[in-house]
């Protein structure tokens, strides 16, 4: 092998080698754009995109667009999670790892073209006739041989072996991407669940540090009185512990709902920076979010992504059977080739020509062993595996549809009794007060009336953060949720 064929085999593998580490060390952004570069058979999305009701956005743009936290809303927050939550980008890479396959499945359609080059050089010591005659020695052979080839073989058919596995990558690449779609539906009911109980905890505070506020006037009221002598000792005393029960409760009030802030940042992905300039907003009207009947919810279903993703999974479950049963099949190949020959020895050429091949070659398997009966069997039990799955997927989504369809029924009809609830103890603690002010009721009554509006009114928001969960578990289910972004 001379010098510069050596130098061209060293630069070639340094190129090699340097592309494969860099490939290994850039991360993959969430989105980037898929060019003919990484995708020449342009099989893959370009790019993902989301649908939210009549709009579709970008990915990639959706994550670029700078968010004012300050400002940002429920939906705000949501979509900001899209970009944010680790599980999104390992759905979102997943799918597009899934995407390659299709790629190596129809590639198999294509021909090969190959290049070869080898050096051989053969060296044999000398002949030696008479030891003291060395001018009579005779040369050994030195022998050197040279290959250069370009050839192109082109598979013509598999008799359905390939089409059957590019069958195969088309329903996992669509299995994948309604995961992709279910774990998006996902992350945005985690969100408006862990939004709408942080904006509840924050009600139930507001609530009960307003019921200091009763306490302290009749702490002040019961005080008054007690100068005046026209009441008790007993009654500023029992203001006064009501008063001390009011902040306690306020007091766990307040650290239930950081609590419930820090999760919403735990689940969004937001640090704590961030998250000081996050405000919450309670939704205080739930008067149009009801359930659907059965049999609505239940049609729904077969609808669900999660649903339909496992369903997908088992037929390409079931194509895999058929392409593994496939892959013993024969194959038809052309090859065309076009080389070159140089053999000398001694000095002198041999051969110094130029080569061209051309055929047709038609493969049959006949025996290998049993490894293609088991991975048949192996096939055959992975799909009666994700059949099973499908099953147990559309088992789990009825029971829990079903479930949160008669707690949403519930919670409607308890949001309507706990309004009704609250205006009573309003108008309970208004005649207490107006009694004792009159001297003919005990401050007791008073007490206990602003207790119970307290508490009515911390039930209240309690019964309607319940109701949203409800309904949003209702409408995820339904497969609508994304309807609420706008």
């Amino acid at each position: 092998m001379s010098g510069k064929h050596l130098l061209l085999i060293i630069f070639n593998w340094c190129l090699i080698a340097s592309m494969t580490i860099n490939a290994r060390a850039q991360n993959v952004p969430l989105d980037a754009e898929i060019g003919w570069t990484k995708d020449p058979l342009q099989l893959m999305q370009s790019s993902i995109k989301i649908r939210f009701g009549d709009q579709e956005l970008s990915w990639q743009a959706l994550c670029e667009t700078p968010l004012p936290l300050a400002r940002a809303s429920r939906n705000d927050l949501a979509m900001l999670a899209l970009c944010r939550k680790p599980e999104l980008a390992s759905a979102l890479h997943n799918y597009r790892a899934i995407e390659t396959r299709w790629g190596q499945a129809a590639s198999a359609h294509l021909p090969s073209l190959q290049f070869t080059s080898s050096d051989q050089r053969r060296k044999d010591p000398d002949i030696q006739v008479d030891s003291n005659r060395p001018e009579l020695n005779v040369p050994g052979d030195n022998e050197i041989i040279r290959r250069r080839g370009l050839s192109i073989n082109w598979t013509v058919s598999t008799f359905g072996a390939r089409d059957a596995r590019s069958a195969h990558a088309q329903l996992q690449v669509q299995a994948a991407w309604l995961n992709l779609e279910a774990t998006i539906d996902n992350t945005l009911l985690e969100v408006f669940t862990a939004y709408a109980q942080w904006a509840g905890a924050q009600q139930v505070a507001k609530v009960l540090s307003a019921s200091i506020e009763q306490a302290q006037a009749s702490v002040s009221m019961s005080s008054e009185r007690y100068r005046l002598g026209v009441g008790s000792q007993a009654d500023v005393l029992g203001a006064q512990g009501m008063l001390l029960r009011a902040q306690m409760d306020a007091q766990r009030a307040n650290t239930d709902a950081e609590l419930q802030r820090t999760l919403l940042g735990k689940t969004i992905g937001l640090s704590a920076q961030e998250l000081e300039s996050v405000r919450a907003v309670f939704e205080n009207d739930a008067s149009g979010w009801t359930a659907v009947d059965l049999n609505t919810l239940y049609s729904r279903l077969t609808l669900h992504k999660e649903q339909l993703a496992a369903d997908l999974a088992y037929k390409a479950a079931e194509q895999n059977v058929l392409a593994v049963s496939r892959d013993s099949n024969p194959t038809l190949s052309l090859n065309l080739g076009k080389g070159y020959y140089y053999n000398t020895n001694r000095g002198q050429a041999l051969y110094d020509t130029k080569e061209t091949t051309a055929g047709v070659s038609f493969n049959l398997p006949l025996f290998a062993g049993f490894g293609p009966h088991y991975k048949t069997q192996e096939a055959q039990y992975q799909s009666h595996a994700q059949l099973d799955a499908s099953e147990a997927i559309r088992d789990k989504l009825r029971a829990n549809a079903t479930q949160n369809q008669k707690v949403l029924s519930l919670e409607v009809h308890q949001s309507v009794m706990l309004q009704r609830y609250v205006h009573l103890t309003q108008a309970n603690l208004h005649a207490m007060r107006e009694r004792y002010l009159r001297g003919i009721g005990d401050i007791t009554f008073v007490l206990n009336a602003e207790r119970d509006l307290a508490s009515a009114q911390a039930d209240w928001a309690r019964g309607i953060t319940r109701h949203q969960l409800a309904f949003f578990k209702h409408q995820s289910d339904l497969g609508v949720l994304r309807e609420f972004i706008r």
